[in-house]
């Protein structure tokens, strides 16, 4: 029994296209791959001269402010600062501090995205923590927050 000869295979595809040459700023890796250019320098190589002028201001406030005998105080809590751990935590206290329910008038409480914030008018109902000794976290933590 005689069999027609196989068919040749098809003829191979062509070649892909040359690639585009690499942009003149571009380095070119190891590999032959191209590595964009750094982006431009800062527009400000160096710090406002108001921004230095008040961290000085701040770092001399400290200074002083440190010098003056500490006077225990009221301070009025919302949000999640009515919850004692968490002031604990924020001011790195040694132990639970010691709130109690508190009202303050002539503010309310306004959603400011998803954050508590008091702003004026109404009355205001949360907690309120007296503070009868300074920690040096807690200074820290309210300059840092000026």
């Amino acid at each position: 029994m005689d069999h027609p000869p196989p068919t040749p295979p098809p003829p191979p595809p062509p070649p892909p296209p040359p690639l585009p040459p690499p942009r003149k700023l571009s380095k070119v890796s190891s590999q032959g791959i191209s590595i964009p250019p750094p982006p431009p320098p800062p527009q400000v190589a160096h710090e406002p001269i108001a921004k230095i002028v008040y961290m000085r201001s701040l770092i001399a406030e400290s200074a002083q402010t440190s010098e003056k005998s500490f006077e225990p105080c009221h301070m009025f809590f919302y949000g999640s600062l009515m919850d004692p751990e968490v002031i604990q935590s924020v001011i790195k206290l040694t132990e639970l501090p010691t709130t109690k329910p508190a009202t303050i008038s002539g503010f309310k409480i306004k959603m400011w995205g998803i954050y508590p914030a008091l702003v004026p008018s109404g009355h205001t109902h949360n907690f309120e923590f007296f503070r009868t000794r300074e920690t040096p976290s807690e200074t820290n933590y309210i300059y840092q927050k000026k």
